[in-house]
């Protein structure tokens, strides 16, 4: 439709009132194309507008190279207009001897203002009429991405993916800028704080008794303690509120247990303060009683470039403290569950901190000594920077995936950082993509497979490309099924004789993207690991409530529910365990690879990692090799009590956090099944086959050392080939060929029933009758002395 309209103003100015938009855009497009050449006549005379000090406005006309009159007063800018007739647009007040709304006098030399301006495009007078308005938007730095992608979205357009930051200084943000920012907690609000904290761990922590016991603890009475010194407090007397984090921080540590947090509020939870280098323990040697560690610095910041700080230098001293006991010390802050655990997030801590589970680091800069490459011993300087995390942001339980949550979150955030830091065209890739597939793979080398999930995976082939090397960075995906089809997809690509599956500092994510990917693994039927709640009113509330649920898609904790009630009279301390990922679920794929496999664990593999390590073990699908005695040994499905205050619809104890506060527990412990049915993960972890001590090969190279090990473990066990294909259907008759190696016979199933078998080792395709004229699943199984060895499905 063709529109026509016509401003009206009495007051307008009479320079532009017979101005047209065409001929006013004519006129700025020239005069904006000629700032400079402008000013200078301003400067030399020609003619120019001046605003005094009164606001009175007078033109002045003098010849070329003439003196501008001296005006009289104080000369600020205005912002944004000007005093015309009837007074400010915007009022200028007076707030401690500062007028808002304009800048004070400066004392510093005069620039000419043309050797500051410098041409200006005008832009178009709407989105539509500005060839250029969408690729502003893209590249606009104060734009949340969240805001940038939904604009994009909106107009049916793609966002492109932003530049990533040039160097970690663009990106980051110093220290005390976000300490600045706190707007206190009042006395009322730290007292509902405390009166949550007891209720959530009172009526929800399922470990509560074994961690008392076990670590000799009592957080309720701490808590209670801290609520009695609260209460005979006032808003003059109550303290620092960051003394009151760090008090509340050190209560939930106490139990030491990564999915039981109290997360700090905002401005903190969006920040995750590092030191651009990262630390890394090695050993002397790979086999010895005593190895003796070293730490060494195997990366640094694409922008903290140094003569003689660089990767490859050994760290002696941290604030004049011997390295190691430094290290220690940062333990005892964490919240491992055992001394593996705690030692590796102590050395994490050293240079990344999330200060959504800890308080900003006291010192805003460390003196660190080192030996450099050279040898010689010096001394180097590091400030404490602010990197934005999104693991801050805020989600409300919005389906049963959220509910099946196992993840720690500090490792998560860790591994955020880090990847923003050292890693960043992954990281603009996966926040491009907006945790989708993405179309192409970041090529490390030569071996390297594509992946279309690069910050979920590395795929790769090692050791001249005789095994395959995948790498699994986190299992907090926005969608399974996706993941596990990607996996998949993955692992068929590698060589049959060896798979290395590498886990260490995988912090978890959804449980059934752990348990479901050991189906592509193994011949054997998935048993998914077991579930037990605490018993406690409130959580029998929440499944009567939600068996199934009316507001959270696909959630059912029907089957918890008699276990619970049963609980009243026998005083037991646990339901009945109960799977969270669905059996079905777990077998819907079926095996994919058929060589043997390693998977490497380290003390920072935690949650749905540690329960994707106890069932690799307990279906014996390969051996375990592990860099630490111990994995995080983290058992549990964790709430949060937003979550938990959303199941229970608003009524009981649960109340509204102040100032958007958030807790974590661990509110379903798991138990293990196979050999060791019933046993408890939390805390004990899983054992594992064989220790590797980290070389200096290993964090300065391409884990050469690593895989040296891995390969060793792949060698001890039996290799296998099972690449069966159907290339023929006809008539009732299947036509399978076969290509295997340590497979005595092939047994064809159609709808779970044997129609026939077959020697492999004969050459050519095998004719199998009575296949039925409707699209149904075959199924493939290779036996070795009478043994289940091989599967693989096929719908035809």
């Amino acid at each position: 439709s063709r529109r026509r309209f016509n401003l009206h103003q009495d007051n307008i100015e009479q320079s532009v009132a017979g101005l047209s938009i065409a001929d006013a855009e004519t006129l700025l497009n020239d005069a904006f194309a000629r700032l400079p050449e402008l000013a200078r006549d301003l400067e030399h005379g020609a003619v120019t507008s001046l605003a005094t000090a009164s606001g009175r406005s007078s033109e002045v006309r003098t010849g070329a190279g003439a003196q501008l009159p001296s005006l009289e007063g104080t000369w600020f800018l205005d912002l944004d207009h000007s005093d015309g007739p009837g007074g400010s647009q915007r009022p200028k007040l007076t707030i401690d001897r500062v007028r808002t709304g304009v800048f004070a006098p400066s004392t510093a030399a005069a620039v000419p203002l043309s050797e500051l301006l410098e041409p200006v495009e005008l832009d178009g007078l709407s989105a539509q009429h500005d060839s250029r308005f969408w690729t502003t938007l893209a590249a606009e730095p104060n734009l949340p991405e969240a805001v940038r992608r939904g604009l994009f979205s909106s107009y049916g357009r793609t966002a492109p993916a932003p530049p990533p930051p040039t160097s970690l200084a663009a990106a980051t943000e110093a220290l005390p800028n976000v300490t600045g920012e706190i707007v206190p907690l009042q006395l009322s609000e730290r007292l509902t704080l405390v009166e949550q904290a007891i209720v959530l761990l009172d009526q929800t922590y399922v470990h509560l008794p074994f961690k008392r016991s076990l670590h000799a603890v009592d957080p309720i009475q701490r808590l209670r303690l801290l609520r009695y010194r609260l209460s005979q407090q006032d808003d003059l007397t109550m303290g620092e509120e960051v003394d009151f984090h760090k008090e509340m921080t050190d209560i939930f540590n106490s139990v030491r247990d990564l999915h039981t947090n109290y997360l700090l509020p905002q401005p903190y939870r969006s920040y995750t303060a590092v030191l651009p280098l990262f630390l890394e323990e090695c050993f002397d040697r790979t086999e010895t009683d005593n190895p003796v560690p070293h730490y060494l610095v195997s990366k640094v910041a694409p922008d903290e470039e140094h003569p003689s700080f660089k990767p490859g230098v050994e760290i002696l001293n941290w604030n004049g403290m011997p390295i190691r006991r430094a290290i220690q010390i940062n333990a005892a802050r964490q919240a491992g569950s055992n001394e593996a655990a705690a030692f590796a997030r102590g050395l994490d801590a050293m240079t990344v901190r999330p200060l959504i589970t800890t308080v900003p680091p006291d010192e805003e800069w460390v003196t660190i000594t080192y030996r450099g490459l050279d040898s010689e011993v010096r001394q180097i300087r590091k400030e404490w920077r602010l990197v934005a995390s999104t693991h801050g942001a805020a989600t409300a339980m919005g389906s049963a995936s959220d509910a099946a949550l196992g993840l720690d979150l500090q490792t998560a955030a860790v591994g955020e950082a880090r990847k923003h830091v050292y890693a960043r065209k992954a990281a603009a890739a996966e926040e491009a993509a907006g945790g989708q597939f993405v179309a192409t793979a970041l090529a490390m080398d030569n071996d390297q497979i594509e992946t279309h999930l690069p910050g979920v995976f590395r795929a790769k082939r090692v050791k001249d490309g005789q095994f395959g090397y995948l790498r699994i960075f986190t299992f907090s995906v926005a969608d399974v099924d996706a993941f596990v089809t990607e996996f998949a997809r993955l692992v068929e690509l590698m060589p049959d004789s060896g798979l290395i599956i590498d886990v260490r500092g995988n912090g978890g994510g959804a449980i059934g993207a752990a348990e479901r990917i050991l189906q592509i693994l193994t011949p054997q039927h998935i048993r998914p690991a077991r579930a037990q709640f605490t018993t406690s009113p409130l959580l029998l509330d929440l499944c009567r409530r939600h068996s199934p649920s009316t507001e959270i898609p696909d959630l059912d904790l029907e089957p918890w529910i008699a276990s619970l009630q049963q609980a009243v009279a026998t005083g037991s301390e646990y339901s009945r365990g109960f799977p969270i990922t669905q059996e079905t679920d777990a077998n819907d794929r079926g095996q994919r690879y058929h060589g043997p496999v390693v998977l490497i664990v380290d003390a920072l593999s935690y949650s749905a990692t540690d329960i994707l390590a106890a069932g690799f073990i307990d279906h014996r699908i390969g051996l375990v090799l592990g860099t630490a005695a111990n994995t995080g040994a983290g058992g549990a499905n964790v709430w949060r009590h937003s979550d938990l205050l959303l199941l229970a619809g608003g009524d009981g104890d649960l109340q509204t956090l102040p100032r958007d506060a958030e807790m974590r527990v661990a509110v379903r412990r798991i138990t293990r099944v196979g050999e060791a049915e019933g046993e408890v993960l939390e805390d004990l972890g899983i054992r594992i086959d064989e220790r590797h001590f980290m070389t200096k090969q290993d964090i300065l190279g391409s884990n050469d050392d690593l895989m040296t090990s891995a390969v060793r473990l792949l060698r001890r066990q039996s290799p296998r080939r099972f690449r069966v294909s159907v290339v023929r259907r006809a008539r009732g008759r299947l036509e399978v060929r076969a290509d295997t190696s340590g497979v005595d016979s092939i047994e064809v199933r159609i709808a779970g029933k044997a129609v026939g078998t077959f020697d492999p080792q004969v050459a050519g395709s095998h004719s199998v009758n009575g296949l039925p004229t409707r699209r149904t699943e075959i199924e493939l199984v290779g036996y070795s002395d009478s043994d289940v060895v091989a599967r693989k499905r096929e719908r035809v």
